[in-house]
């Protein structure tokens, strides 16, 4: 929960690796907390630079090496050999990520992040949204991944969708009225004042 929340808060990612450390000491052989140690560390590197964030990135295929070697059936751990690939050969970062997606083509979570590191990062923006609406209808309740949806049709332009999302989400959740800045900023970056107006308030 603390590294799926994002952020660079108090507690998120470094309470997420503290704690995903100590839980594979405890339990060496639990593959699933050495996959959330490794997207723990692929998250940490966001902030870092230099030598901290080659050790990071470096820890993170490490775990994610250590998931695979008990559970071959981790798509995350996939996700993670393929973000940080180090040869840089496009052709293997695809078939990671393509791994992960075989190995877990109902987890949202896989599907969030294929489409966020491979999808989008290679140009495939309209595949992108429709994995992220595939995920979205399996976890309607993600915070991380409802904003990743919002912004990747937002990157297409599609506005009358994220209002449809937006509202839904809205009508069952009032406090998340906040998503509607999501467009507010797009408007104000394509200086579009007047349609910024209109979800300001």
């Amino acid at each position: 929960d603390l590294w799926r929340s994002g952020g660079e808060g108090a507690m998120t990612p470094k309470g997420a690796i503290a704690d995903l450390e100590e839980a594979v000491k405890i339990a060496p052989d639990f593959a699933r907390a050495w996959v959330a140690l490794a997207s723990a560390y692929a998250q940490r590197q966001n902030w870092s630079t230099g030598a901290e964030q080659t050790a990071l990135v470096e820890k993170a295929r490490n775990a994610a090496g250590k998931a695979l070697e008990i559970d071959p059936g981790l798509g995350e751990a996939y996700v993670v050999l393929g973000r940080f690939d180090p040869s840089n050969d496009w052709q293997v970062r695809g078939a990671q990520f393509a791994k992960a997606v075989a190995a877990e083509p109902n987890d949202a979570d896989v599907l969030m992040l294929h489409a966020g590191f491979w999808l989008s990062e290679t140009g495939q923006s309209q595949e992108a949204v429709r994995e992220l609406a595939r995920a979205y209808e399996i976890d309607p309740t993600s915070n991380l991944l409802l904003n990743r949806y919002c912004e990747a049709l937002i990157a297409v332009n599609d506005i009358a969708t994220v209002e449809k999302v937006i509202t839904e989400r809205v009508a069952a959740t009032p406090e998340m009225g906040v998503l509607w800045q999501v467009i507010l900023v797009d408007r104000l970056r394509k200086r579009d004042f007047a349609g910024a107006r209109a979800y300001r308030d």
